[in-house]
């Protein structure tokens, strides 16, 4: 049984990932919305998810992310307040895909889909050479 752990890079790129789109987001909002008179509770309320965001939630999540490879299956298990687990037979297993976005290629990271008959499982991004051992062994595993 092989186990694996998010990256700390992978933390810090959803941390960048969640800011960009608050900033996006309050942006829009700001442009449109400046007149009013509650445009400062809802800024408040925005400044404070974020930060319940990016203080407990993403660090609760990754923390409890795992991975592990047992008997041809691969399990994920995550979670924060509701916890899943999933599991897919390499048997079961149409394409695995790499995906990587530019920001997550200049860290070294990149992601894997896996695509069965009715479902598919996302692995968030993990180093690139731990995303090709993943890959390689699901290629040795359908021979």
């Amino acid at each position: 049984m092989e186990e694996l752990k998010l990256p700390r890079k992978t933390l810090s790129l959803w941390k960048i990932r969640v800011t960009f789109a608050v900033l996006v987001f309050f942006g829009i909002f700001s442009y449109f919305f400046h007149s009013f008179d509650w445009f400062l509770a809802a800024t408040l309320i925005i400044i404070c998810l974020y930060e319940a965001v990016i203080l407990w939630y993403l660090p609760a999540l990754f923390k409890r992310y795992s991975i592990k490879y047992i008997n041809g299956a691969v399990i994920i298990e995550t979670g924060v307040i509701i916890k899943t687990t999933h599991i897919m037979p390499f048997s079961k297993m149409i394409y695995a895909e790499s995906v990587t976005s530019p920001l997550a290629k200049a860290m070294g990271l990149s992601a894997v889909t896996l695509k069965a008959a009715r479902s598919r499982m996302i692995i968030p991004e993990m180093p690139s050479k731990d995303t090709e051992r993943f890959i390689k062994a699901l290629a040795e595993a359908e021979r």
